[in-house]
This record gives C-alpha cells, structure tokens and sequence, in this order.
C-alpha cells in the first residue's frame, strides 16, 4: 500500500515480497524491511507500526527511530 505524511511531504510505499520480506519505497529510495510481528516492521533503524481501525483495515503507519517518534503516515 501507500502512506503519505502531509508534514514532511512523504511518500511511503510498501511492497510485499516474499515469507516475512517487503520492499519500502520511501521517497524513491528502495530499501528492504522485515516483519518481525503482526503489525511491527523494522527497516534499519526505524521501527514500522501498522495501524488498524476498528474493523481491522489497514489505516496508516506510526514510524519511529532515533530521531522522530510516532509518525504518522495515513494509508492513501
């Protein structure tokens, strides 16, 4: 799916590939990430949380590392 944060002007596309594998596509960079739980990703140093509503559809993306904390990419 797509994710974009109006705030920083970015784009987040994720990309499944194969067994736990995705492609993240963030800004057009590729690079390869890894879910380790249901709805937890980690991509390098950034950790990827899925958010749900209460239907359980995919919404959005809570991003964090080092430097930002719970940013939020809304599913576009």
């Amino acid at each position: 799916g797509r994710y974009f944060n109006p705030e920083t002007d970015t784009e987040i596309a994720i990309q499944y590939q194969e067994n736990n594998a995705y492609t993240i596509i963030k800004n057009g960079d590729q690079r390869k990430a890894e879910l380790w739980i249901a709805d937890y990703m980690r991509m390098g140093d950034y950790e990827i949380r899925i958010m749900r509503d209460e239907q359980g559809e995919v919404i959005g993306l809570s991003v964090t590392n080092d430097r930002i904390k719970n940013v939020i990419f809304n599913k576009s």
